[in-house]
């Protein structure tokens, strides 16, 4: 089975853009700050480094904002459509940083997640962290259509019946199933598969 082309509606689209223009600003951030450390002060730095090492550094160098912030995973839009075929339950341990008076302190919490292993369009399967927290086992059961849209954090079950809420894919807000775009942040609603495909 070959795999559905999503159509998103044309807000939806934006926010995918911008999902990646934020997750690309860093990279483009930290190649300035390297391209200039390395043009005033590059040699300095490697003063008593052969030139042909020299440029093989500088180009090392160049690809570490590549590196730290995953830019080239980044760039592909992962939203898609599956179909719930279990749902499972798993505690981790959470690093959570705070601050007390000036020092910075970093405490572990046990977090309940859940996952969800769903079919997509094209057969294949797929283990994703839908939602964190015990209280949200309840709201995906097998056999659900759930959509997913890149950038947001939330995964939103798509209703059955035309009398179900619907969950904004963005902000995953509660509305009802009548309005078209969501109360809180005015996105689109996708009320089913058809919306998409």
């Amino acid at each position: 089975m070959a795999k559905q082309k999503l159509r998103l509606p044309r807000d939806l689209r934006g926010h995918v853009r911008r999902a990646v223009v934020k997750k690309l600003a860093p990279c483009v951030l930290l190649l300035i700050v390297f391209g200039l450390v390395i043009f005033f002060l590059g040699d300095r730095i490697f003063a008593l480094v052969p030139p042909a090492v020299r440029i093989g550094t500088y180009i090392v160098v160049m690809l570490i904002p590549f590196a730290v912030t995953r830019v080239p995973f980044c760039l592909f839009d992962r939203t898609f459509v599956g179909k719930v075929k279990k749902v499972h339950v798993q505690n981790e341990y959470v690093a959570i940083k705070g601050l007390s008076g000036s020092n910075l302190h970093i405490s572990r919490t046990l977090v309940t997640f859940v996952y969800l292993t769903l079919e997509l369009s094209d057969g294949k399967e797929k283990t994703i962290k839908a939602a964190q927290g015990g209280g949200f086992v309840e709201e995906y059961k097998p056999g659900d259509t759930v959509f997913h849209l890149y950038g947001a954090k939330h995964t939103v079950v798509l209703p059955e019946t035309a009398g179900d809420h619907v969950e904004c894919p963005v902000c995953g807000d509660d509305n009802r199933a009548e309005l078209g775009e969501c109360h809180s942040c005015g996105h689109t609603l996708i009320k089913s598969i058809h919306d998409l495909v």
